[in-house]
């Protein structure tokens, strides 16, 4: 009898080591799966800095839950962030206001929108301060466009109710000559 209740202890005790192994696995799994990404995604977007110059207009998007969201748009000429445009959009009017735009002299002078960073500095941001969470605690998200670049990079904790990623989204992003 002791025999028995010890060999299925010892099974139960298998099968929930066992569990937390690919808990574990798939946690591990995702995290390295996006770094892999973004290492891959950097690389490309290297080589279409080298074809196309280091110039380029880029907008990235905020919504949430609620009725509004927010559009930023940076442009960078030869590798230096020249201007940011911040707009609201009201997805039920759809309405989209401009609030300010901010040259060479002020920017990061309003406290709206996305920083004025570069592309290159995107990359780094979200290796550092995205992709470096804890995936037990965190849904983690990383996604190219359809040329390879950077467009998500975030975590949503786990159980988070408003849905907003943590992060960064670029909505997309235009070469300039």
């Amino acid at each position: 009898m002791k025999t028995a209740l010890l060999i299925r202890w010892l099974f139960m005790a298998g099968a929930v080591l066992v569990g937390l192994i690919a808990l574990i696995s798939c946690e591990h799994d995702e995290l390295w799966q996006a770094k892999k990404g973004l290492k891959a995604s950097r690389r490309h977007w290297e080589q279409m800095k080298r074809a196309k110059g280091d110039s380029y207009i880029y907008r990235t998007r905020f919504a949430s839950f609620t009725p509004r969201g927010s559009n930023t748009e940076i442009r960078v000429e030869k590798g230096r962030v020249t201007s940011r445009s911040f707009y609201v959009i009201d997805f039920i009017k759809k309405d989209t206001t401009h609030i300010y735009t901010e040259s060479v002299a002020d920017l990061g002078t309003h406290k709206e929108g996305d920083p004025p960073l570069t592309i290159d500095e995107l990359y780094d941001r979200c290796a550092r301060d995205f992709l470096s969470v804890d995936p037990k605690q965190n849904d983690i998200f990383f996604e190219t466009d359809e040329t390879g670049v950077l467009s998500t990079c975030g975590y949503m904790p786990k159980g988070y109710v408003d849905g907003r990623l943590i992060g960064i989204h670029i909505a997309w992003i235009r070469w300039e000559k």
